[in-house]
């Protein structure tokens, strides 16, 4: 379980059960007490990898042969993975303060004040911004 990671408990450094996915860079485990181990599933991969415990059972299924028996379904909690997880607002707010940035660091740039290392500083700024926020922000609209 090389890319595996571990979380360990603060008290007696002995693993906690977790779940984790990797998909498109970016991890995210959920603790599960009821677990000894850890299940941990790379989507990153050409295929799909999991990785279980030994005494997991295994099963496989087809989606089209799942049968509703007309019971009451099971609670479920569903999770968007997509960018840097910010919230669609918060992405278009880091996109606005990278063009701000932009234009602030070619006004001091190329201005009249000569502060290029103070332009340079803000066209950084810009360029972080605007990837952390056009990441976040683009990354779930094309399906």
């Amino acid at each position: 379980m090389s890319g595996a990671p571990q979380i360990a408990d603060n008290e007696s450094d002995t693993p906690l059960g977790e779940v984790a996915i990797r998909q498109n860079g970016q991890e995210h485990a959920v603790e599960a007490d009821a677990v000894d181990g850890q299940v941990y599933v790379d989507l990153d991969g050409e295929k799909p990898v999991a990785t279980l415990p030994p005494e997991f059972a295994v099963e496989y299924h087809d989606p089209e042969d799942v049968v509703a028996d007309g019971g009451v379904p099971v609670s479920r909690t569903e999770v968007q993975m997509r960018g840097f997880g910010l919230e669609e607002s918060h992405a278009f707010m880091a996109l606005l303060l990278s063009a701000i940035l932009f234009v602030g660091a070619g006004t001091l740039m190329f201005g009249s004040s000569g502060q290029g290392a103070a332009g340079l500083a803000m066209a950084a700024a810009g360029v972080l911004s605007g990837y952390v926020g056009g990441a976040s922000y683009w990354s779930g609209r094309s399906r």
